[in-house]
């Protein structure tokens, strides 16, 4: 009876009663060889140009299939399809393809099975008799507990917490672009545009202004901001503000702050007759009169004797000079400019 390779690493089963004398190396063989590379074994296959690769798969001699590791080299202009035997097997996948042509993927397959997608970079990959699956090592919500650096596409199927640095080395393309580890814009994005939230997705839209141009404000500082222009005009040096409710008049007044704000003293003023209150002043002098030989004759016939009153003026005084009242109008202050927004 013939030897028969129907295993999953094709290694040669001996017949009972065959290759007397010679088994052992054939088991030498199996072990010491086609065993040894299904576990260590790396094994490296240029793919340069567009087309796609099938593995070598021998029976009982080595072949590319049932090496550990397959690195993929060359210059692609197009993904590579990799068709591998249907069987169980495990491999690690280095796709070194050509960087600066845009990091083409290997999609390893069976003939009729679902594919595994392989972008630049290494990777652990298993089949499971029909179907290629890619082996991240992350469950739902997986932790790097250290530095993740990513050379080609990083795919996230589930929640991934980084809590150390995570540095990106390659062109980022999709709904994120970016490069040399700078996310620059939502794809494609205009210039000044914003990322937010569209309540579902993230999208690049028109970054609104805060302020219209031409809005006016004031600041606390001797140059306007960035965007802004500093209004000069005359009339509005040494002013002060003032509230309105209704419509806003640009100014008024005549006086500058600082002259009535340093104003100490009321205007000198001379009172005049006229500004002082009607009043009166008396200054009385009695004088008695008798009737009779000798005696002071009364003005008032029939009578002998009585009394008649006199009236003098005061003695002038005052010299109609002016006076003045102090004030203190040192209000305290902080100097604000105006300045319009820029379009």
């Amino acid at each position: 009876m013939p030897s028969t390779y129907a295993n999953n690493l094709r290694l040669e089963n001996i017949a009972n009663g065959e290759q007397s004398g010679s088994w052992g190396d054939t088991t030498n063989k199996n072990i010491c060889s086609l065993l040894v590379d299904s576990i260590t074994a790396v094994t490296t296959i240029s793919i340069t140009g567009s087309g796609n690769y099938i593995l070598t798969a021998n029976a009982g001699t080595a072949d590319e299939a049932r090496t550990a590791v397959l690195k993929f080299t060359g210059l692609r202009s197009a993904d590579c399809y990799v068709t591998a035997p249907a069987v169980a097997k495990t491999y690690i996948i280095d796709n070194f393809t050509d960087e600066p042509l845009g990091n083409k993927n290997i999609i390893i397959r069976t003939a009729t099975g679902v594919g595994a997608t392989i972008p630049f970079g290494k990777y652990t990959v298993y089949c499971d008799g029909l179907d290629f699956f890619v082996q991240t090592g992350f469950a739902a919500g997986g932790v790097i507990n250290g530095n993740a650096a990513t050379t080609g596409n990083f795919i996230a199927g589930n929640n991934l917490t980084a809590l150390g640095n995570t540095t990106l080395k390659s062109t980022l393309t999709g709904a994120l672009v970016g490069t040399a580890g700078v996310v620059s814009a939502v794809a494609p994005g205009t210039a000044g545009n914003i990322l937010s939230s569209t309540g579902t997705a993230w999208a690049s839209t028109t970054n609104a202004p805060a302020f219209p141009a031409g809005t006016r404000m004031s600041f606390q500082q001797t140059a306007a901001p960035t965007g802004w222009t500093k209004d000069t005009t005359a009339a509005i040096d040494d002013s002060i503000l003032r509230f309105v409710t209704g419509s806003v008049t640009p100014s008024g007044g005549s006086v500058a702050f600082s002259t009535w704000n340093a104003q100490t003293l009321s205007g000198a003023t001379a009172i005049t007759t006229a500004q002082m209150p009607a009043h009166t002043h008396n200054v009385g002098n009695q004088q008695q009169v008798w009737a009779g030989q000798g005696a002071p004759q009364s003005s008032y016939s029939g009578m002998n004797t009585g009394v008649v009153a006199n009236q003098f003026p005061t003695i002038t005084t005052g010299g109609g000079g002016s006076h003045t009242h102090s004030l203190t109008q040192g209000v305290k202050y902080y100097d604000f400019i105006i300045a319009s927004k820029d379009a």
